[in-house]
């Protein structure tokens, strides 16, 4: 019953909260600390590596409810792994090669070990067959695409552990719908082990995610769209609503990078929360604005597959348009941030909050 993700959720919150503070202390102590460089949206050196605290608390909920099988065992190595790697970043910055190798042979074992090539790809009216090598092909493509893009959105304060909230609790009633009570559980522990980790960060961040919150967080909720959607019958679309507000701006700003000639690899500040900060908006609204699409996007996504062709297509196109009005509004020349406040009805206040997180801190 969804009491019992409500319980899993509740946990994982508790468990990360408390957890946070030890993670800190330890953090203090090895010296992993964030320093403003000419990227960054903070002011003063902050602790990175928080993330560890969600990874943990979600760990050990899942843990304690008993969560049986070898493809637990699969899904858990494979997460741990990435976790392992983003935290030694965390501390030591590896090169984006060495981190991008673990994520896509974790991301490999993953899709296959769990057997989760995307088998369709669907559309509100129709669906076509994706062959089988294709399918895990794209599959893992999108476990690896969707970590990094996570990570790249890491960067003013609450922004990622509410995307992080919102789509794994969506995910998990999805996932119980369907019929996968396990991967239920697991998603609650997520969704309620960010949301226990957001006092720390939000408003004023005293400490941050860091690679090892973002890019597992990322890794860890692609995973599960894909169980959605190959075991529990979710369609794709409906998937990609609840990741929504975070693909549409990273996506847009990548093909806006490349279109410009660009490189795409290398580290900027033109994200659209971004913008929207340079703009004259303040971290806290933006975090507000971008959990407020988040809720759309997800609720979008809950309802579609319980719709029919039209409504699917309202589900899909509605939120769409409310992110690509805010993209306009982002590029708006001169001090976007206000002007978009005021059309949500959200206080837009100083733009340099107390110790907001790094922009890009993933190197994006």
């Amino acid at each position: 019953m969804e009491s019992l993700l409500i319980l899993v959720a509740l946990l994982a919150l508790i468990v990360s909260a408390v957890l946070a503070f030890p993670v800190r202390w330890l953090i203090l102590r090895l010296g992993g600390i964030d320093r403003p460089n000419e990227r960054s949206s903070h002011e003063a050196p902050t602790p990175r590596g928080g993330g560890l605290a969600i990874v943990l608390g979600t760990a050990l909920v899942v843990a304690w409810f008993g969560v049986p099988g070898r493809e637990a065992m699969v899904f858990g190595l494979c997460v741990a792994a990435v976790a392992a790697v983003s935290l030694v970043d965390d501390f030591r910055s590896l090169s984006f090669a060495t981190r991008l190798v673990v994520q896509v042979g974790a991301a490999a074992v993953a899709i296959v070990g769990l057997d989760l090539p995307v088998g369709t790809i669907d559309m509100p009216s129709a669906a076509v067959r994706v062959p089988h090598v294709a399918g895990l092909v794209l599959a893992v493509a999108f476990v690896v695409a969707y970590s990094n893009f996570f990570n790249f959105m890491d960067g003013i304060n609450g922004i990622a552990a509410c995307q992080a909230s919102l789509s794994a609790l969506t995910l998990g009633l999805l996932l119980w719908q369907g019929g996968d009570a396990p991967g239920a559980v697991v998603a609650a522990a997520i969704g309620g082990a960010a949301a226990g980790f957001l006092p720390h960060n939000f408003p004023t961040a005293r400490i941050f995610m860091g690679d090892v919150g973002s890019v597992t967080l990322g890794f860890a909720l692609a995973l599960l769209s894909m169980i959605a959607h190959e075991r529990a019958g979710v369609p794709g679309p409906a998937l990609l609503l609840v990741h929504g507000a975070f693909l549409f701006d990273a996506v847009f700003t990548l093909l806006k990078r490349a279109v410009r000639g660009e490189n795409v690899l290398r580290p900027h500040r033109e994200h659209n929360y971004q913008l929207l900060v340079r703009g004259g908006m303040s971290h806290r609204a933006t975090t507000l604005i971008y959990f407020a699409m988040s809720a759309g996007c997800c609720l979008a996504g809950s309802l579609y597959g319980q719709a029919g062709t039209e409504g699917r297509w309202a589900a899909l196109l509605v939120p769409l348009v409310a992110l690509a009005i805010l993209a306009v509004m982002a590029h708006r020349r001169g001090p976007a941030g206000p002007v978009v406040a005021v059309a949500l009805g959200v206080q837009s206040g100083d733009p340099r909050d107390p110790a907001p997180q790094a922009a890009g801190e993933a190197g994006q």
